[in-house]
């Protein structure tokens, strides 16, 4: 079995085109021999390095833990190897369990199969271990579990975290189509915001932005407000898990920039209101009714993150005009501040009219979207840029 407390081999799962700021996260934590996949990283530490990322990562989903590597061809060389894994050093008969599985190999046809197979030698070896066994809970179980096969290459995992870590527990309410905290949290990291000048969604949703912009520059960790799945191992030490999140109170801050959102629909500022109200910022972050396009701005050096409709949440025959408007609205009246504009819809985005200094291609649930950087200048200097190839 690969566990070692002092040197575990561990996974980072997260959205596609995050996966170079999840790296830089997790190297400030200290991780060790990182290297970068498609939706992945991958790094090795010790239970306390496990403990912090779980807690301070911002652009991770979860954070899985190998316990074997091997070769496999059929279902019952999978179920020895299964078996022979020590699943009681982390399970015992009270708990519940839930498999989560990926299969891509030509000698297994159903990932559901794989993960009854999993479920059975855990169950198996608990029973002989323990005469007694746990139950299954796919809803909300104290121990999830990972299998992945891809080819003849199987990797078995613990799941540290649980719920999705997008799951911050700030999210009491909702608009259509809101942004995942994760990649919210992707958006500010990608656009170099640094917390040292001031920072406005001016189409807010849900607020998500504007709160992980906020817990960003306060220092909040994405995972003050939740459990997670280590919490229930057998072996999950309480008195390292609470120094860590002690000393992490030391480095949460008041902000010393504004940071505002505004949005058109009276639905959506309810809902950012009861978002922030949830984890008591509501009083730190500006938050007004208003039309992007017709109210008059008054700012200056202030990074602007969007997302505006395109497509999604409003009929295609309106998405490429409503672009138009916000390029022309950002030209007109937001020179001096630099914009970052997230969205989906690729005939829209060239209705804006201007040239971006910068992009990323990132993914928005299914849909593929670019993220791109508005330098807003006054007069000629806007020309100093050329677009980037789409």
């Amino acid at each position: 079995m690969l566990f070692d407390e002092n040197n575990l081999e561990i996974t980072a799962k997260t959205l596609a085109g995050l996966e170079d700021v999840l790296s830089a996260e997790i190297e400030r934590l200290g991780g060790r021999d990182i290297s970068l996949h498609s939706r992945a990283v991958t790094f090795f530490g010790d239970t306390a390095l496990l403990y912090k990322a779980n807690l301070h990562v911002r652009t991770a989903l979860k954070f899985l833990i190998a316990l074997k590597k091997f070769q496999v061809r059929n279902d019952k060389q999978f179920y020895e190897q299964c078996l022979d894994i020590e699943w009681e050093s982390f399970i015992t008969p009270n708990m519940t369990i839930a498999v989560d599985s990926t299969v891509n190999s030509p000698h297994f046809n159903h990932a559901n199969y794989v993960a009854l197979k999993l479920k059975d030698a855990v169950v198996d070896r608990l029973r002989d271990y323990y005469g007694g066994r746990p139950d299954v809970d796919v809803n909300n179980p104290d121990i999830r579990l990972n299998v992945y096969i891809s080819g003849e290459d199987c990797v078995i995992s613990l799941d540290s975290s649980g719920n999705s870590l997008h799951k911050r527990g700030y999210r009491v309410s909702q608009t259509d189509a809101p942004l995942n905290e994760v990649l919210a949290a992707g958006l500010i990291l990608l656009s170099g915001w640094n917390a040292e000048t001031d920072l406005y969604d001016p189409m807010c949703g849900s607020g998500t932005i504007v709160t992980e912009a906020y817990m960003f520059a306060a220092g909040i960790p994405p995972g003050n407000f939740r459990k997670f799945s280590f919490m229930n191992w057998k072996n999950y030490n309480e008195a390292l898990w609470t120094r860590i999140k002690n000393e992490s109170k030391a480095f949460i801050i008041e902000p010393q920039v504004k940071i505002s959102c505004a949005d058109i629909s009276s639905k959506a500022i309810s809902v950012t209101f009861r978002n922030l109200e949830e984890i008591g910022i509501e009083k730190k972050i500006d938050v007004r009714r208003r039309d992007f396009i017709k109210a008059k701005p008054e700012m200056e050096n202030t990074t602007l993150i969007m997302n505006p409709p395109y497509g999604e949440r409003m009929d295609d025959e309106d998405v490429e005009a409503f672009h138009k408007q916000i390029g022309d609205k950002l030209k007109q009246d937001y020179k001096g501040n630099v914009a970052w504009v997230l969205s989906g819809n690729m005939a829209a985005l060239k209705m804006f009219g201007l040239r971006h200094a910068k992009q990323f291609i990132l993914m928005n649930a299914t849909i593929e979207c670019r993220f791109r950087k508005f330098e807003l200048y006054e007069g000629s200097r806007k020309s100093k840029y050329n677009s980037d190839p789409d």
